[in-house]
């Protein structure tokens, strides 16, 4: 599975050489989606950097197709603008008791 990964990536790097493109190594991450019974792995060049989530468009997608980590990052948000509109309620109605 490696290999194929690999072939396909020389492929977009030979796409990004006749167009002028480039990809920055240091800044690019991947996740691999497996299930969670079989451990998956896998060598890509130059790439190191291998996720277990990765955000993308305000979603957060795991490695196991899993929702915990967007569940948690929208609970985390709507607990902070729950808190704001708190505050500005008691501060809204102090000021005119």
């Amino acid at each position: 599975m490696s290999e194929t990964v690999n072939d396909e990536l020389i492929n977009v790097l030979k796409y990004c050489s006749e167009n002028n493109l480039s990809i920055n190594f240091q800044k690019t991450n991947f996740i691999l989606i497996a299930s969670p019974r079989r451990k998956a792995s896998i060598n890509i060049m130059e790439c190191d950097t291998q996720k277990s989530h990765i955000k993308y468009l305000c979603i957060f997608i795991d490695k196991h197709l899993k929702w915990d980590a967007q569940i948690e990052y929208v609970n985390s948000c709507l607990s902070r603008n729950l808190w704001i509109l708190k505050k500005t309620a008691v501060l809204s109605t102090s000021q005119y008791t």
